[in-house]
Protein backbone atom coordinates (compact mmCIF):
# COMPACT_ATOMS: atom_id res chain seq x y z
CA UNK A 1 0.00 0.00 0.00
CA UNK A 2 2.61 2.26 0.77
CA UNK A 3 4.45 1.61 -2.68
CA UNK A 4 1.06 2.41 -4.39
CA UNK A 5 0.94 5.81 -2.51
CA UNK A 6 3.95 6.67 -3.59
CA UNK A 7 3.37 6.01 -6.96
CA UNK A 8 -0.51 7.48 -7.22
CA UNK A 9 1.32 10.89 -5.26
CA UNK A 10 4.05 11.45 -7.83
CA UNK A 11 2.74 13.67 -9.95
CA UNK A 12 1.35 15.94 -6.98
CA UNK A 13 5.42 15.34 -5.74
CA UNK A 14 6.27 16.67 -9.10
CA UNK A 15 4.85 19.49 -9.97
CA UNK A 16 5.49 21.00 -5.82
CA UNK A 17 9.22 20.04 -6.65
CA UNK A 18 9.18 22.16 -9.87
CA UNK A 19 6.89 24.53 -8.03
CA UNK A 20 9.50 24.96 -5.01
CA UNK A 21 12.94 24.93 -7.50
CA UNK A 22 11.45 27.56 -9.73
CA UNK A 23 10.53 29.84 -6.57
CA UNK A 24 13.72 29.36 -5.13
CA UNK A 25 15.54 29.91 -8.45
CA UNK A 26 13.26 33.34 -8.44
CA UNK A 27 14.64 34.77 -4.74
CA UNK A 28 18.53 33.28 -6.07
CA UNK A 29 18.29 35.18 -9.21
CA UNK A 30 16.89 38.77 -7.48
CA UNK A 31 20.04 38.57 -4.83
CA UNK A 32 22.30 38.14 -6.81
CA UNK A 33 20.65 41.01 -9.30
CA UNK A 34 21.23 43.04 -5.90
CA UNK A 35 24.36 41.72 -4.92
CA UNK A 36 26.02 42.82 -8.51
CA UNK A 37 24.78 45.52 -9.07
CA UNK A 38 27.14 48.55 -9.66
CA UNK A 39 26.70 50.86 -7.17
CA UNK A 40 26.95 53.89 -9.28
CA UNK A 41 22.93 53.21 -10.41
CA UNK A 42 21.25 53.30 -7.28
CA UNK A 43 19.01 56.38 -6.68
CA UNK A 44 19.57 57.71 -3.13
CA UNK A 45 17.38 60.06 -1.88
CA UNK A 46 19.94 62.53 -0.35
CA UNK A 47 23.97 62.83 -1.74
CA UNK A 48 26.82 63.44 0.07
CA UNK A 49 28.24 66.50 -2.23
CA UNK A 50 31.93 65.82 -2.11
CA UNK A 51 31.33 61.92 -3.33
CA UNK A 52 29.23 62.61 -6.21
CA UNK A 53 31.62 65.16 -7.51
CA UNK A 54 34.01 62.65 -6.98
CA UNK A 55 32.51 59.78 -8.77
CA UNK A 56 31.30 62.66 -11.78
CA UNK A 57 35.26 63.40 -11.89
CA UNK A 58 36.03 59.85 -12.17
CA UNK A 59 33.84 59.27 -15.43
CA UNK A 60 36.65 61.68 -17.42
CA UNK A 61 39.42 61.17 -18.83
CA UNK A 62 42.36 62.75 -17.03
CA UNK A 63 44.36 64.50 -19.97
CA UNK A 64 43.62 65.09 -23.88
CA UNK A 65 47.09 66.33 -25.62
CA UNK A 66 46.42 68.82 -28.04
CA UNK A 67 49.40 69.21 -30.61
CA UNK A 68 49.74 72.56 -33.17
CA UNK A 69 51.75 71.61 -35.56
CA UNK A 70 54.02 73.90 -37.00
CA UNK A 71 54.83 73.13 -40.50
CA UNK A 72 53.41 71.12 -43.62
CA UNK A 73 55.51 68.75 -43.68
CA UNK A 74 54.64 67.40 -39.83
CA UNK A 75 58.80 66.54 -39.24
CA UNK A 76 58.18 67.63 -35.53
CA UNK A 77 54.92 65.99 -35.00
CA UNK A 78 56.75 63.16 -36.06
CA UNK A 79 59.40 63.57 -33.32
CA UNK A 80 56.59 63.96 -30.76
CA UNK A 81 54.97 60.65 -31.70
CA UNK A 82 58.08 58.96 -31.52
CA UNK A 83 59.16 60.14 -28.47
CA UNK A 84 56.78 61.95 -25.63
CA UNK A 85 53.58 61.17 -27.65
CA UNK A 86 54.10 57.97 -26.91
CA UNK A 87 53.04 58.28 -23.66
CA UNK A 88 49.83 60.28 -24.30
CA UNK A 89 46.49 57.94 -23.97
CA UNK A 90 44.76 61.17 -25.86
CA UNK A 91 46.65 62.98 -28.62
CA UNK A 92 45.97 64.46 -31.80
CA UNK A 93 47.88 66.84 -34.34
CA UNK A 94 46.26 69.64 -35.31
CA UNK A 95 47.08 71.61 -39.10
CA UNK A 96 45.34 74.37 -41.50
CA UNK A 97 43.22 72.84 -43.90
CA UNK A 98 45.29 74.14 -46.69
CA UNK A 99 48.51 72.92 -45.16
CA UNK A 100 49.83 70.24 -47.45
CA UNK A 101 50.24 66.81 -45.19
CA UNK A 102 52.53 64.08 -45.94
CA UNK A 103 51.58 60.35 -45.54
CA UNK A 104 51.97 59.75 -41.82
CA UNK A 105 50.29 57.22 -38.78
CA UNK A 106 49.38 60.38 -36.88
CA UNK A 107 45.97 61.32 -35.83
CA UNK A 108 45.84 64.52 -37.66
CA UNK A 109 42.83 67.02 -37.33
CA UNK A 110 42.44 69.08 -40.33
CA UNK A 111 40.52 72.48 -38.96
CA UNK A 112 39.14 74.98 -41.47
CA UNK A 113 41.26 77.33 -43.40
CA UNK A 114 40.83 81.04 -42.91
CA UNK A 115 43.18 83.94 -42.25
CA UNK A 116 42.24 84.11 -38.31
CA UNK A 117 44.74 82.61 -35.85
CA UNK A 118 44.44 78.01 -36.19
CA UNK A 119 43.79 78.76 -32.07
CA UNK A 120 40.67 79.69 -31.58
CA UNK A 121 39.16 77.28 -34.35
CA UNK A 122 41.26 74.78 -32.03
CA UNK A 123 39.06 75.92 -28.57
CA UNK A 124 35.80 75.49 -30.60
CA UNK A 125 36.69 71.84 -31.75
CA UNK A 126 37.95 70.88 -28.18
CA UNK A 127 35.14 72.09 -26.55
CA UNK A 128 32.44 70.42 -29.27
CA UNK A 129 34.16 67.21 -29.80
CA UNK A 130 35.53 66.69 -25.70
CA UNK A 131 34.93 68.42 -23.12
CA UNK A 132 32.51 66.29 -21.53
CA UNK A 133 35.03 63.30 -21.92
CA UNK A 134 38.67 64.72 -20.18
CA UNK A 135 39.14 66.93 -17.48
CA UNK A 136 42.39 68.55 -18.51
CA UNK A 137 43.69 70.24 -22.16
CA UNK A 138 47.08 70.38 -22.96
CA UNK A 139 47.44 72.99 -25.77
CA UNK A 140 50.85 72.38 -26.81
CA UNK A 141 53.40 72.88 -29.92
CA UNK A 142 55.45 70.17 -31.65
CA UNK A 143 58.79 72.27 -30.92
CA UNK A 144 58.50 70.99 -26.56
CA UNK A 145 58.99 68.29 -24.46
CA UNK A 146 56.18 66.95 -22.65
CA UNK A 147 56.22 64.20 -19.89
CA UNK A 148 53.17 62.93 -19.78
CA UNK A 149 52.89 60.39 -17.05
CA UNK A 150 54.14 63.55 -14.10
CA UNK A 151 51.97 66.08 -15.81
CA UNK A 152 49.02 63.64 -15.09
CA UNK A 153 49.93 63.21 -11.57
CA UNK A 154 50.15 66.65 -10.83
CA UNK A 155 46.53 67.13 -12.84
CA UNK A 156 44.94 64.73 -10.24
CA UNK A 157 45.42 66.55 -7.21
CA UNK A 158 43.97 69.63 -9.07
CA UNK A 159 40.15 70.01 -9.09
CA UNK A 160 39.01 70.46 -13.26
CA UNK A 161 35.91 71.69 -11.88
CA UNK A 162 37.50 74.88 -11.11
CA UNK A 163 38.50 77.96 -13.46
CA UNK A 164 42.10 76.95 -14.01
CA UNK A 165 44.21 78.56 -16.82
CA UNK A 166 47.87 77.61 -15.97
CA UNK A 167 51.67 77.20 -17.62
CA UNK A 168 55.00 79.22 -17.97
CA UNK A 169 53.78 83.31 -16.91
CA UNK A 170 54.97 85.90 -18.80
CA UNK A 171 54.62 89.94 -19.44
CA UNK A 172 53.75 91.64 -22.41
CA UNK A 173 55.81 94.20 -23.41
CA UNK A 174 54.88 97.61 -22.11
CA UNK A 175 53.98 99.03 -25.71
CA UNK A 176 51.24 96.29 -25.88
CA UNK A 177 49.88 96.71 -22.75
CA UNK A 178 47.64 99.56 -23.27
CA UNK A 179 45.50 97.71 -25.79
CA UNK A 180 45.70 94.19 -24.88
CA UNK A 181 46.23 94.38 -20.84
CA UNK A 182 45.85 96.19 -18.08
CA UNK A 183 47.48 96.47 -14.71
CA UNK A 184 50.68 94.53 -16.49
CA UNK A 185 48.50 91.43 -16.34
CA UNK A 186 50.09 88.32 -17.55
CA UNK A 187 49.49 85.64 -19.76
CA UNK A 188 50.61 81.57 -19.94
CA UNK A 189 53.11 81.48 -22.51
CA UNK A 190 52.79 78.78 -25.25
CA UNK A 191 56.43 77.98 -25.70
CA UNK A 192 55.94 75.39 -22.66
CA UNK A 193 52.40 74.20 -23.45
CA UNK A 194 48.83 75.78 -21.59
CA UNK A 195 46.86 74.04 -19.80
CA UNK A 196 42.96 74.47 -19.24
CA UNK A 197 40.90 72.59 -16.62
CA UNK A 198 37.26 71.62 -18.62
CA UNK A 199 35.46 74.12 -16.37
CA UNK A 200 37.81 76.77 -17.91
CA UNK A 201 37.23 75.58 -21.42
CA UNK A 202 33.11 75.40 -20.63
CA UNK A 203 33.23 79.33 -19.39
CA UNK A 204 35.32 80.72 -22.26
CA UNK A 205 33.52 78.61 -24.96
CA UNK A 206 30.59 81.57 -25.58
CA UNK A 207 33.39 83.90 -26.09
CA UNK A 208 35.29 81.95 -29.05
CA UNK A 209 33.47 83.13 -31.85
CA UNK A 210 33.84 87.07 -30.56
CA UNK A 211 37.57 86.37 -29.56
CA UNK A 212 37.97 84.51 -33.21
CA UNK A 213 36.21 88.10 -34.57
CA UNK A 214 38.86 90.59 -32.53
CA UNK A 215 41.90 88.37 -32.88
CA UNK A 216 44.82 90.27 -34.44
CA UNK A 217 46.39 87.88 -37.41
CA UNK A 218 49.66 88.29 -36.87
CA UNK A 219 49.50 88.06 -32.71
CA UNK A 220 51.05 85.01 -31.19
CA UNK A 221 48.43 82.43 -30.02
CA UNK A 222 49.36 82.65 -26.20
CA UNK A 223 48.76 86.46 -25.97
CA UNK A 224 45.49 85.68 -27.54
CA UNK A 225 44.18 82.80 -25.28
CA UNK A 226 45.77 85.47 -22.69
CA UNK A 227 43.41 87.69 -23.90
CA UNK A 228 40.36 86.20 -24.46
CA UNK A 229 40.00 84.46 -21.19
CA UNK A 230 41.26 87.63 -18.87
CA UNK A 231 38.68 90.13 -21.09
CA UNK A 232 35.73 87.28 -20.92
CA UNK A 233 36.01 85.79 -17.71
CA UNK A 234 38.74 88.37 -15.49
CA UNK A 235 40.85 85.01 -15.12
CA UNK A 236 44.48 85.31 -16.13
CA UNK A 237 47.42 82.96 -16.08
CA UNK A 238 48.23 81.54 -12.73
CA UNK A 239 51.99 82.76 -11.09
CA UNK A 240 52.23 80.56 -8.27
CA UNK A 241 55.73 79.52 -8.05
CA UNK A 242 55.07 75.61 -7.05
CA UNK A 243 53.74 75.53 -10.39
CA UNK A 244 55.81 77.73 -12.90
CA UNK A 245 58.38 75.80 -11.75
CA UNK A 246 57.63 73.12 -13.57
CA UNK A 247 57.50 74.81 -17.19
CA UNK A 248 61.34 75.35 -18.46
CA UNK A 249 61.90 77.88 -21.07
CA UNK A 250 65.55 76.82 -22.55
CA UNK A 251 66.18 80.41 -24.73
CA UNK A 252 69.46 79.06 -25.60
CA UNK A 253 68.50 75.47 -27.36
CA UNK A 254 70.37 72.84 -25.49
CA UNK A 255 71.62 73.82 -22.26
CA UNK A 256 68.69 71.98 -20.57
CA UNK A 257 70.66 68.55 -21.25
CA UNK A 258 73.45 69.99 -19.07
CA UNK A 259 71.02 69.90 -16.23
CA UNK A 260 71.89 67.33 -13.74
CA UNK A 261 69.42 64.40 -13.05
CA UNK A 262 67.59 65.93 -9.68
CA UNK A 263 66.88 69.22 -11.80
CA UNK A 264 65.27 67.35 -14.88
CA UNK A 265 63.34 65.41 -12.51
CA UNK A 266 61.97 68.64 -11.56
CA UNK A 267 60.32 69.64 -14.94
CA UNK A 268 57.52 68.71 -16.67
CA UNK A 269 57.70 70.23 -19.68
CA UNK A 270 60.37 71.93 -21.75
CA UNK A 271 61.03 73.95 -24.49
CA UNK A 272 62.60 74.05 -27.79
CA UNK A 273 64.03 71.22 -29.48
CA UNK A 274 63.38 72.47 -33.33
CA UNK A 275 65.75 69.82 -34.39
CA UNK A 276 64.58 66.33 -33.71
CA UNK A 277 67.77 64.98 -32.87
CA UNK A 278 68.05 66.83 -29.57
CA UNK A 279 64.33 65.68 -29.04
CA UNK A 280 65.59 62.14 -29.11
CA UNK A 281 68.72 63.20 -27.07
CA UNK A 282 66.03 64.43 -24.63
CA UNK A 283 63.54 61.19 -24.20
CA UNK A 284 66.81 58.81 -24.02
CA UNK A 285 67.25 61.32 -21.31
CA UNK A 286 64.74 60.74 -19.51
CA UNK A 287 64.19 57.11 -20.02
CA UNK A 288 67.92 56.89 -18.49
CA UNK A 289 66.39 58.76 -15.83
CA UNK A 290 63.51 56.43 -15.54
CA UNK A 291 65.37 52.84 -15.96
CA UNK A 292 67.53 54.25 -12.62
CA UNK A 293 64.67 54.81 -10.53
CA UNK A 294 63.33 51.96 -11.05
CA UNK A 295 66.48 50.08 -9.88
CA UNK A 296 66.76 52.34 -6.86
CA UNK A 297 63.04 51.16 -5.82
CA UNK A 298 63.66 47.70 -6.33
CA UNK A 299 67.25 47.66 -4.85
CA UNK A 300 64.93 48.85 -1.46
CA UNK A 301 62.53 46.23 -1.94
Amino acid sequence: MQGLFLVRNHPFMLFTGILLGLLSSFLFIRQSAIVIAPTSIVVQSSVDTRTYLTEEISFHETLYVAVIASSSSLTNALSVSETWGQSANFIDYYVNDSNYLQSTNLSVVRLPSNDKPLLFELLFYLHQEYNDNFNWFLIANDKMYVRVKELANFLNKLDPTSDIYFGAPSQLPWYKQNYLFQNQEIFCKGNTGIILSREMLSKLAPYIEHCLEKAQPDESFDILLGQCIRHNTGIHCNSVQEITQYFYDDNSKGEILKNSDETLEKIITAYPFEKRELMYRMHRRYLKIDLKKIKTEKSLL
